[in-house]
């Protein structure tokens, strides 16, 4: 192996104590960009199968999706091949999913929602910006990996399953990566990361608050706090503009208080979601119960039933429930109340920016549960338009389906309410 994998921080890393480590061994790389987790990962992968040669070992390499994966982890891995020498197009499988045969040892390229429920065990398992991915897809996987799984992310949200369930396992070992301790970063990349910086690189050993603002970036219109939090420093943060930027994670629903259910239809691709939902003067409680594309009233219902909503309470839905399909064109409330549900569409009497503001009046709690991750990506994604870099009183129509059914229900609870907001 050349020089660059000898010194590489990640590489270094992850060798070292793969060597030293006898039992199963998960490694979590967080970190900035261009600080080289993507090619320390790749070279870690092929100095394992040259220290493992002919041992037939399988090593499967994922991205939430099949074509995230052969875009960008299986181009590196190709190009990284080709720039040691090793590759040989004799060894690579261009079928569907794609492979590699490296020293005896296969090597494949798959995308965890493209896959049904995993069956085949490996001996590594390297699942590439895990903040896309879903718990029950990393556990299934993990579970059957007999060496060596590794997980990668920027850190572009805060809360996170991967935060709460696998940081703390004893087996989990953690490195902070930045483009600071890669010197193979080329000087272009370099500098267009350093541009992001808000503040002047000389007080960097300062609390944001005493720092001042960076001579050169700031008048150049380059400077973004999100952006240098996440891709510069490695910090774990939440885009800039979001609409429910201060959001309270509790463990559990309040008991002994009353509640009842929002719901916002998804057909194929989009989700349906239902969110239990509580309110007082001050306060929102809301825990996601659903979060997946459902196409009848019967499946939806059953879902209902296994997850122990309780059908008899008020439901508020969306008011656009007409959905045409192989069965053709379906009513979704006029089907649930057909099978019990106490459901009602939603009075949709005020803009969706007057409900949002509403809401931003009163402290919102989510609890966290299975689902959760699904609500935080939301939270920490759901923005404000912008035309023309200028914010505008319009919610951009994504990472919108919890917050919407959490409005549905909103709407009905206040809807004879005698307050007003303002709308600027």
């Amino acid at each position: 192996m050349n020089e660059c994998i000898e010194t590489s921080h990640v590489f270094t890393f992850l060798n070292e104590n793969y060597l030293k480590t006898k039992s199963k061994i998960l490694f979590a790389l967080e970190g900035a960009s261009g600080a080289a987790k993507t090619w320390g990962v790749l070279d870690f992968i092929l100095e394992y199968c040259r220290i493992n040669a002919f041992e037939t070992k399988r090593i499967v390499i994922g991205r939430e999706t099949y074509r995230d994966c052969i875009d960008t982890v299986a181009f590196d891995f190709f190009k990284r091949m080709t720039q040691i020498g090793w590759y040989d197009i004799n060894n690579h499988s261009r079928s569907n999913p794609q492979s590699y045969t490296l020293f005896g040892n296969l090597i494949e390229f798959t995308g965890w929602s493209n896959n049904g429920q995993p069956s085949k065990r490996q001996d590594v398992l390297w699942f590439n910006e895990v903040l896309e991915s879903r718990e029950e897809n990393f556990k299934q996987y993990n579970q059957r990996t007999n060496e060596v799984v590794l997980f990668d992310w920027n850190p572009k949200v805060t809360e996170h399953w991967v935060y709460d369930k696998l940081l703390n396992r004893p087996d989990c070992l953690y490195k902070l990566c930045l483009m600071f301790d890669n010197p193979f970063l080329p000087k272009g990349q370099r500098d267009e990361l350093l541009r992001y910086e808000p503040t002047h690189p000389d007080d960097r050993h300062l609390q944001k608050d005493k720092r001042r603002p960076h001579p050169v970036n700031i008048k150049n219109g380059t400077a973004d706090d999100f952006m240098s939090d996440v891709y510069l420093f490695g910090i774990r943060s939440a885009p800039t503009g979001v609409i429910f930027k201060y959001i309270d994670y509790i463990d559990s629903f309040p008991e002994n208080i009353a509640y009842d259910y929002g719901m916002d239809f998804g057909w194929t691709v989009d989700p349906t979601t239902i969110v239990k939902c509580a309110e007082d003067p001050n306060n929102i409680w809301l825990e996601l119960l659903c979060y997946e594309p459902i196409e009848d009233p019967e499946t939806l219902h059953e879902y209902a039933l296994s997850k122990g909503i309780n059908i008899k309470l008020s439901t508020t839905a969306d008011s656009s429930d007409k959905h045409s399909n192989d069965k053709g064109t379906v009513e979704m409330v006029k089907g649930l109340r057909d099978l019990g549900w106490n459901i009602h569409k939603v009075s949709k009497t005020k803009s969706v920016i007057y409900w949002i503001l509403s809401m931003k009046k009163k402290k919102i709690h989510i609890v966290k549960n299975d689902l959760s991750h699904h609500a935080v990506k939301e939270a920490e994604n759901y923005k404000l338009r912008e035309i023309n870099g200028i914010q505008i009183n319009q919610p951009v129509d994504k990472f919108n389906h919890f917050w919407d059914s959490s409005r549905y229900r909103h709407m009905a609870f206040n809807q004879f309410s005698d307050f007003e907001v303002t709308v600027r």
